[in-house]
């Protein structure tokens, strides 16, 4: 077992059984007849393409032993060498016929007939549909409350902070809490959106198991077919997926690849490390890198308490996303959010996760500048490229919020920017 595991990753009975049989090892455990014991029989659903070949693999060694057989026995009777390479010619030609095609899965792209549809997404720019998302952000930081408030907005089919969604069933994996601390957090955002009652289509399942154990894995595949969901919310990486070390690359890749493959459209949600008030655009999800190099979109979530921006940190479909800039309305029993500006002062403290222009946008706004500021120190003072300041600057002055004079830049007027979103 302990080889199987070096060798493939993996370990399961059929190739268990084949790997004994092999090596002529059965009789030193006591035969194969017990094996099935160890496990449930059925090939895990992860490797059911890798079985298939196995099995093709097996017969085919087979049949080149019958092949062998039968030009050795014609061989002894004396029959033509003529027919004995034709017949052995055939059955190579039929096993080759038998085998995997090494080409199946190779397109000539010469072949199409034009484009794809354009890809599609669960919630536009942010959630690519058939594809995994990363949510991450400090403990602490509301990002479960907002991933149950896009999964109302996906079930019942209403925009997400100006954004349009695909309407269908959530399935939300909740690893962290339990069913009856999850319903209270649905009430509040139900509440909020002014509804009675919790939307039908919206799915919970307490992970007892981690989904790199078979029979949880079996268990949420199982609950993939018959709900069908439209997004797959995991809460979260670090409870759900669990593994050996989370700072080796290979062992995060594996759990991914491995483990959530053929899920259709996944939203993780993982935590950043809590040592760190870094919020600039090098925070990453705790552990490996490699949590962010397989899914095509990655969100994080910096927030104060009162408010927080969603900045999307990676977009394999198209360029990155504006950030969104809310605020958190907590009241007894309900939650409510309100889409900011970029100056709005509830912001506070959250500057280095703002663009460039939005910092420069709160900077004026909050009288940094009154006195007239060079490109140079503005940029030394964000700690951004003098070039990107001097851009951002420009745009701004275009759009009437700033003025020059003298080498230096000022707010254009005092309200320049209360219209500015």
């Amino acid at each position: 077992m302990l080889t199987l595991w070096e060798d493939t990753g993996a370990v399961h009975v059929t190739d268990l059984r084949e790997r004994l049989r092999r090596t002529g090892e059965a009789e030193k455990i006591g035969g194969l007849g017990d094996i099935h014991r160890l496990s449930d029989p059925t090939p895990d659903v992860t490797a059911v393409e890798r079985h298939a070949d196995g099995i093709i693999e097996v017969a085919n060694r087979r049949k080149i032993i019958v092949l062998s057989n039968s030009a050795s026995v014609r061989a002894m009777k004396g029959d033509s060498l003529d027919e004995i390479l034709a017949e052995i010619d055939t059955g190579i030609a039929t096993i080759q016929e038998c085998a995997p095609d090494p080409l199946k899965d190779v397109f000539d792209l010469g072949m199409s007939e034009g484009p794809p549809p354009p890809q599609e997404f669960v919630l536009e720019n942010l959630i690519p549909a058939g594809w995994w998302t990363s949510v991450y952000a400090k403990t602490g930081s509301a990002k479960s409350f907002l991933a149950l408030y896009i999964a109302f907005c996906i079930v019942l089919g209403r925009p997400i902070f100006g954004r349009a969604v695909q309407q269908g069933p959530v399935l939300y994996l909740d690893a962290e809490l339990d069913r009856h601390a999850f319903e209270s957090r649905a009430w509040m955002i139900a509440r909020g959106l002014g509804l009675d009652r919790l939307p039908h289509g919206l799915y919970y399942h307490r992970l007892e198991g981690s989904l790199t154990e078979s029979k949880s894995n079996r268990r949420v595949r199982r609950l993939v077919d018959k709900v069908r969901p439209r997004l797959t919310i995991i809460d979260s990486f670090t409870a759900a997926i669990r593994g050996r070390e989370s700072n080796s690359v290979d062992d995060v890749t594996d759990r991914l690849l491995r483990w959530l493959k053929g899920l259709g459209s996944v939203m993780i949600i993982d935590h950043t490390t809590s040592k760190s008030s870094d919020i600039s655009l090098n925070v990453t999800p705790i552990g490996s890198s490699a949590k962010n190099f397989f899914v095509r979109s990655a969100i994080f979530v910096a927030s104060n308490g009162k408010a927080a921006i969603l900045r999307q940190d990676k977009s394999t479909f198209g360029p990155l996303s504006e950030p969104i800039k809310l605020a958190f309305n907590w009241s007894l029993g309900s939650l409510t959010f309100d889409v900011l500006a970029g100056d709005d002062p509830r912001l506070k403290g959250l500057e280095q996760a703002m663009t460039v222009k939005d910092q420069l946008r709160a900077s004026f706004t909050q009288g940094d500048y009154d006195e007239g500021g060079t490109a140079k120190d503005i940029a030394a003072a964000l700690g951004a490229k003098p070039g990107t300041v001097q851009n951002e600057l420009r745009q701004l002055k275009i759009e009437g919020a700033v003025r020059n004079s003298g080498g230096k830049w000022y707010p254009a007027s005092a309200d320049s920017f209360t219209s500015l979103s």
